[in-house]
């Protein structure tokens, strides 16, 4: 084989920006699910995408610049789920259940969601950086949604408005907690099924239970006695 034809064979494929950074972000999340971020070298996730160390840094100032880009790349749900006009509760409830468990079905996004567990004490700053800036937002856009269904008659003021980060809780707590992808095979069909029949139940009640005074729970709960 002659000089130029093999270096036409080594030569680098040039990527486009985007895919380059979809590339290192790859290789990003896969180093910090086996290492841990601190433990993380801006080198290995550079080898990992197939550049030097100084193609990172073309593309990311830091390996903080690199988690927050990944809790958006996997985190941050884009648009609202619409409650329609003509929809009632049940109608929003099984839309948002659906969309809730199609996301997280994604591999990726289970294991951002793992590394933001286990990693947010270590870089508490840019946890409530990305809280502050992504997912507030996306949590008030979603209450938005809710408070124009409230104001057309359509739903009732109930408790899961006060705090509806609660409604995510049963499908986080199944990626969460849920095993490998061999160990999670047995818990995709009935089970699966089961998870999201209990989570849909749940957030009906709470979307249609009124919000009671805690002064007049506890004289209610004292007069029982």
């Amino acid at each position: 084989m002659t000089r130029s034809r093999r270096s036409a064979t080594t030569r680098r494929v040039r990527l486009a920006p985007e895919v380059r950074a979809e590339k290192i972000l790859d290789s990003a999340l896969a180093e910090f699910s086996r290492h841990g971020f601190a433990s993380t070298r801006i080198e290995d996730i550079a080898r990992g995408a197939g550049l030097a160390k100084s193609g990172f840094y073309a593309h990311f100032r830091s390996k903080e610049g690199i988690f927050e880009a990944l809790l958006t790349r996997h985190l941050a749900t884009g648009e609202a789920v619409p409650f329609g006009e003509g929809d009632s509760a049940a109608d929003f409830v099984d839309r948002f259940v659906d969309f809730c468990y199609s996301r997280l079905a994604d591999p990726r996004r289970q294991a951002t969601l793992r590394l933001l567990l286990v990693e947010a004490h270590r870089i508490p700053e840019l946890v409530r950086q990305w809280r502050r800036e992504v997912a507030d937002p996306m949590m008030e856009a979603q209450l938005d949604v809710l408070r124009a269904a409230v104001a057309r008659g359509q739903l009732a003021h109930g408790l899961l408005l006060d705090d509806f980060q609660f409604a995510y809780s049963p499908a986080l707590y199944r990626v969460l907690l849920s095993g490998p992808p061999d160990e999670r095979a047995a818990t995709t069909g009935k089970a699966l099924e089961i998870h999201r029949e209990l989570h849909r139940q749940m957030m009906l009640a709470f979307l249609r239970a009124p919000v009671q005074p805690k002064e007049a729970s506890c004289a209610t709960d004292g007069s029982s006695s």
